[in-house]
């Protein structure tokens, strides 16, 4: 039970940080 959340909260995690990214590269 604990396990999904966990995998979710990294898929999360992951997105973010490629947003991020995305975001800095439109900025840049």
């Amino acid at each position: 039970m604990f396990f999904p959340i966990l995998t979710f909260f990294i898929t999360i995690s992951i997105v973010n940080a490629i947003n991020i990214t995305d975001g800095l590269d439109g900025l840049a």
